[in-house]
């Protein structure tokens, strides 16, 4: 929340002459287009004064999600929820970021980071998975559709399957095969 405070001209110009006697708010909300920041991490080096020629000292770095990634994890999260619940294709997450924020950060890198949120969120799919494998009633639902693939003539076939448990979780499966190999573990 962001509060702005209007005293009356008079009052600025002598405040000790006037007590406040209450006051009278009015709201609005606002809207601050997201941003980007760019966070650094400093990390000194010392050496001791009295042994200047001793191995310097540094702070190890945080733990962190992958090493080496530009994006923090925040940042990961918001290409997720682009793509997957607004609907918002790598390409158009590329063009906008470089249109409103000018920052150029290529497809193959968004495509990077999805996958790498799906490696870092694999063990909380097997366990809803084992969740569901568990219970005695399963709802599924196989909904056909065409993909590309790379030196192939045509688009082939594959299926996307939901499982669900009524009032549990609900797991995407993606599978380019016949339903067999997705059922087995059920």
């Amino acid at each position: 929340m962001e509060e702005t405070v209007l005293d009356p001209e008079e009052v600025r110009a002598a405040p000790q002459a006037w007590r406040l006697m209450g006051e009278e708010v009015s709201e609005q909300l606002d809207y601050e287009p997201a941003r980007f920041l760019k966070k650094r991490l400093v990390r000194r080096k010392y050496v001791r004064r009295d042994s200047p020629l001793s191995v310097p000292v540094i702070a190890p770095l945080p733990a962190t999600l992958q090493e080496r990634c530009l994006a923090t994890p925040r940042l990961i999260a918001q290409v997720l929820v682009s793509k997957f619940a607004d609907h918002v294709p790598l390409y158009r997450q590329e063009q906008i970021y470089r249109r409103r924020h000018h920052v150029t950060i290529p497809r193959q890198t968004l495509c990077r980071w999805v996958s790498l949120a799906a490696q870092w969120l694999e063990p909380v799919y097997n366990e809803m998975k084992r969740q569901q494998q568990a219970r005695s009633y399963l709802q599924i639902d196989e909904t056909p559709i065409r993909y590309l693939e790379p030196g192939r003539g045509h688009a082939p076939q594959g299926y996307y399957w939901v499982t669900s448990v009524p009032g549990g979780d609900v797991i995407y499966h993606w599978h380019p095969s016949a339903p067999r190999i997705v059922l087995d573990p059920w």
